[in-house]
């Protein structure tokens, strides 16, 4: 039923407007929370069938338009900048190139803007720039496609693993990570990446860890904490040769795909972006609220939006810190690298709503609350980029809801993701076990690093 529900959600997307998003996506989402929670208390659902789900679910999402988005059309005009132009896309940008059939389709707040994507997806997207030339269909098809591989391959790996049914149905049938397949969204590659080199941290396999997050990094930049965390939490427990080992990987992979991509003319689009801050941001959220009360006079860091950014990035920092200072006694490698994505995607300065797919693969991995937490804060992230289009609402203005939504929920996950790592303190609880009950095979824990199924046998 969860399956059906979630197609149909899917199915209505180029249909459903206005004040008709909403429904459909709470119902989508919480069919998907029912799901899961079902799942946990008594399992019943055979983790292969949610692997033919999920290809169901694709092949759904592919042969529908991309939608809610037009990142699509940056990714095949900077492939074609490469391709075609024989330019770089990190000194270029698309307005250059007027004449090109993919430039029209880009949106206009991004013509001007250079690739902000890591070498990787920019070295992908130039290869497939060969494939779709000046095709908008071939072109949608192309990232969509790519996408849809990456979360099927998120889903095998956890079927092959033989993890919980319910925590391969908190990504197969995750509506963030469906929506970012449709709108061919790169941030389910980082998500396939992070996922795959948490599974390599659990097998103990340190250097090839570190270079299949530098990959995902190099792929988009979200990739960068999990890394760092991952690194922390080895430190804290003394592990100095993993810890140099994973970072040492992870620095020369990503340190070698930015210099064979022009060095630090690679790295100077990131600069600009730094400074920007979009609604989903809770920094957003604090300015709506002090400047409704006319007091930003005493908070002067709230009138110009790249102090707001910076601001931003520090509370994303200093959350994990204290995660990581509560933590420290048992620190987990895994459960470390999410949080501080997860810390990013509660208080950094730029998110949207499929950066979370980033992390949800990887929740599947971490303790049931940490879970939770990520999968809320994707709901909310959601939530409230459908409400900033919600012009049937005229009591409140889209953008405004948009503000007041995301703030509240980050604020108060935020909180849960504090009180949690109070409570792993305190508490030591056992793992949850896996059970697959069309199969009898032995209970595995993701928080285990036991390597009786691992990646490449």
């Amino acid at each position: 039923m969860a399956a059906t529900v979630e197609l149909g959600w899917l199915l209505t997307l180029p249909q459903a407007d206005g004040a008709w998003r909403w429904p459909c996506l709470v119902g989508a989402l919480g069919t998907h929370a029912w799901l899961v929670v079902s799942e946990r208390r008594r399992p019943t659902i055979d983790p292969r069938w949610l692997m033919w789900a999920a290809v169901l679910i694709a092949m759904a999402a592919v042969a529908i338009p991309p939608q809610g988005s037009h990142d699509v059309w940056s990714y095949a005009m900077y492939g074609r900048i490469v391709a075609a132009h024989h330019a770089n896309p990190y000194t270029h940008w698309p307005a250059l190139f007027p004449a090109d059939p993919m430039s029209r389709h880009v949106d206009v707040v991004w013509r001007h803007t250079p690739s902000v994507y890591g070498p990787v997806f920019n070295a992908v997207s130039a290869a497939g720039a060969l494939v779709y030339r000046a095709s908008p269909l071939r072109a949608h098809l192309f990232y969509q496609l790519l996408s849809a591989g990456a979360y099927l391959g998120s889903v095998a790996l956890l079927v092959r693993r033989r993890l919980a049914p319910w925590r391969i149905a908190l990504i197969a049938l995750a509506p963030v990570v469906i929506a970012a397949v449709n709108g061919a969204h790169n941030d389910v590659l980082v998500g396939f990446g992070v996922l795959a080199g948490l599974v390599l941290v659990n097998d103990r396999k340190w250097g090839s860890a570190g270079a299949v997050l530098g990959v995902a990094t190099a792929v988009k930049l979200l990739g960068g904490p999990v890394a760092a965390g991952v690194v922390v939490a080895l430190l804290l427990q003394r592990q100095w040769r993993a810890a140099a080992t994973l970072g040492g990987s992870f620095t020369a992979v990503v340190a070698g795909c930015y210099l064979a991509a022009g060095g630090t003319r690679a790295l100077q689009p990131l600069n600009h972006a730094s400074e920007q801050l979009s609604r989903g941001s809770i920094m957003s959220g604090l300015h709506w609220f002090v400047a409704a009360r006319h007091r930003l006079g005493s908070l002067p860091f709230l009138v110009n939006p790249a102090q707001r950014a910076q601001v931003a990035a520090i509370a994303a920092a200093v959350i994990f810190l204290a995660v990581v200072w509560l933590t420290r006694r048992r620190p987990q490698p895994v459960e470390l690298g999410v949080v501080a994505l997860l810390a990013y995607l509660l208080a950094g300065p730029y998110i949207l709503p499929w950066y979370a797919a980033a992390v949800v693969p990887a929740l599947a991995l971490v303790d049931r609350r940490t879970a939770w937490i990520g999968w809320s804060d994707a709901a909310v992230l959601q939530l409230g980029y459908v409400a900033a289009t919600r012009d049937e609402f005229k009591l409140i203005p889209g953008s405004m809801m948009s503000t007041r939504l995301c703030a509240a929920g980050e604020l108060v996950l935020i909180g849960l993701l504090v009180a949690a790592a109070v409570t792993a303190r305190r508490h030591t609880r056992a793992p949850d076990a896996v059970t697959v009950p069309p199969q009898k095979t032995k209970e595995i824990s993701p928080a285990c690093e036991s390597r009786t199924v691992g990646v490449g046998r």
